[in-house]
């Protein structure tokens, strides 16, 4: 999961750059531009981008010349470029995404070198480009190390890409050196922009709240003393998906190869939802619950034994035994919700007498 971070703050501070993103595993830095660019000898405005690191909240277009003049010619790609997950800024290390059409939220993925019919190094691109495939942040043929492009005259920018998988040879949009990229703003890419529908991201929030597992109205006739035997099964983990405007309790999970966790909800008519949800996500979400001594038990379910003693003034008529849930909420930018993933702390228990 990322955070986010103003692209001002790293101009007046360079050496934050070199800061590891927060503490735990899968965790990143998103780059927000959040200065209009300023104009060039009080010439011009460009939307040119020729610094690291890339902003996030921009929408971006590569470009690169290809021939001599009179029969140079431009090709474009839109693409994503986002931090590799677990590593600083500095590291000039991002994954290439498709933001739109059919194969939007795939990745640009290497080639191997030994599956090539040339070097990559000549003035042709490798021959078997990979087509976009599914993106796994795991997967090195889809991570790239973006440097500048080293010349002596650079002053329309430009960049090169290599492939972190030592064997690895960029896709065609990736492999020349002295690319360019141009920006644009776009509500697609805003980040916290109720507007658009749909939207590149998405927005994860933590919820608190108590959660009642086990009341007793007092029998007088019965009950006799001030004592409680609570023994109740808690279901430690929920996850439900969001099916025809309401939430539906997950009744069925898997992880695909490409690691990504598919949640399925079936309606009480029938309608069936599928959500997929990155295995890098639902790992830190695992992370920051048990670092916090959450347990999810036996096939997902906790026992909670417990002798609770009434201490108050006078008689007793009702007691409640209730647990601390911590419910991770994944939502469009939108404000509607995709998938919620409950934790309920059975080591954080909370009585209430009346």
């Amino acid at each position: 999961m990322y955070v986010t971070r103003p692209l001002s703050g790293y101009k007046k501070s360079p050496a934050d750059l070199s800061l590891p993103p927060p503490e735990g595993p899968n965790s990143g830095i998103l780059v927000i531009q959040d200065e209009e660019p300023k104009c060039c000898m009080n010439l011009f405005k460009t939307d040119m981008i020729k610094d690291l690191p890339l902003p996030q909240n921009r929408s971006l277009e590569l470009y690169y010349a290809q021939g001599f003049h009179p029969m140079r010619e431009l090709h474009f790609f839109k693409v994503l470029f986002i931090p590799v997950l677990n590593q600083p800024l500095s590291s000039n290390q991002y994954y290439a995404i498709y933001p739109f059409g059919k194969d939007r939220g795939e990745g640009y993925t290497s080639s191997k070198e030994d599956e090539t019919d040339m070097d990559p190094c000549c003035f042709s691109s490798c021959s078997n480009d990979v087509k976009p495939q599914r993106f796994d942040p795991k997967n090195l043929y889809q991570q790239y190390q973006i440097d500048l492009h080293r010349k002596l005259v650079n002053i329309s920018g430009g960049f090169v890409a290599n492939s972190m998988a030592t064997d690895g040879c960029p896709p065609d949009a990736l492999w020349r050196r002295g690319w360019k990229l141009t920006c644009s703003t776009a509500q697609e890419f805003e980040l916290g922009t109720p507007k658009p529908s749909r939207t590149i991201y998405y927005e994860m929030t933590l919820e608190q709240r108590w959660e009642q597992i086990f009341v007793k109205e007092r029998n007088k006739e019965h009950d006799i003393g001030n004592a409680v035997n609570v023994d109740v099964v808690v279901q430690s983990e929920v996850v439900a998906v969001v099916l025809g405007g309401r939430e539906g309790v997950c009744d069925e999970k898997h992880v695909d190869d490409d690691g990504v966790v598919w949640f399925k909800s079936v309606n009480n008519v029938g309608e069936e939802r599928r959500v997929g949800v990155s295995l890098a996500i639902v790992e830190r979400m695992k992370w920051e619950q048990e670092r916090v001594g959450w347990v999810g038990g036996d096939e997902g379910k906790v026992r909670v034994e417990r002798v609770e003693v009434y201490g108050g003034m006078g008689e007793w008529k009702k007691f409640g035994c209730f647990v601390l849930v911590e419910r991770f909420v994944l939502k469009r930018m939108n404000g509607s919700l995709l998938v919620s993933h409950e934790f309920k702390h059975t080591h954080q228990i909370k009585c209430k007498w009346e």
